[in-house]
């Protein structure tokens, strides 16, 4: 059965948010990512990256008034994840900062300009036995502590007719993107954002608005 809405997006005729016009005016931000899977934040260097044509400035987790945090759902403090990393990168690719130009161009090529320093750089964890071995695991972050237990497990494996054990791997899964992710944000009377953005899941008007409040508060 076809996804309902796969000749639009396919076809080209769906429009994305990259499609949308932008307001005369407008100014352009791009991300500087980190370059470390596992350390913390020495130094965030922007005076090259300041000095360029059209560049006006860098946002970092110092200029996010309320909580930095971007995840959707309710979850404690330890499970927050961070609009901007303050001072530990977990992963290679995590945003640090982003700077803002009069175009993408200009913004793109000063974020690469921005020389982050780290200290204590850490080895990462790559694969599950690597994250066993250290006893680095994910707390259930959305239901309450478990285990949880349905029937008699051994019972169960005691009448069954054949049991197999044994251990399964499989590589990384990429997904492949119809949409490039981008984010229009139109400021209107009464202190109001209208947000255009690219998204994979269903957010609702109310959870995107708490973020943005948490941030912005």
């Amino acid at each position: 059965m076809p996804k309902v809405d796969s000749i639009l997006q396919t076809s080209g005729e769906a429009k994305y948010t990259d499609d949308l016009p932008v307001v005369p005016g407008s100014v352009y931000g791009s991300y500087v990512t980190s370059t470390q899977a596992y350390a913390d934040i020495d130094s965030i260097d922007a005076s090259s990256a300041l000095a360029m044509p059209g560049v006006l400035g860098i946002v970092t987790a110092a200029d996010i008034a309320g909580v930095n945090n971007c995840e959707t759902l309710p979850v404690p403090p330890s499970l927050h994840e961070e609009v901007f990393a303050s001072k530990t990168v977990f992963w290679y690719g995590q945003v640090i900062a982003m700077v803002v130009a009069e175009s993408w161009l200009q913004a793109r090529d000063a974020a690469a300009a921005v020389i982050v320093k780290y200290k204590n750089v850490r080895k990462p964890l790559l694969t599950i036995d690597d994250a066993i071995a250290a006893k680095s695991f994910y707390p259930p972050p959305y239901v309450p502590a478990g285990p949880y237990t349905v029937g008699n497990v051994q019972t169960a494996f005691d009448r069954a007719d054949v049991v197999f054990t044994g251990t399964i791997n499989t590589g990384s899964q990429y997904h492949f993107h119809l949409e490039s992710q981008a984010t229009i944000v139109e400021p209107n009377e009464g202190g109001y954002l209208t947000v255009h953005t690219s998204c994979q899941v269903c957010v609702s008007p109310e959870t995107l608005a708490h973020v943005l409040h948490s941030i912005a508060c």
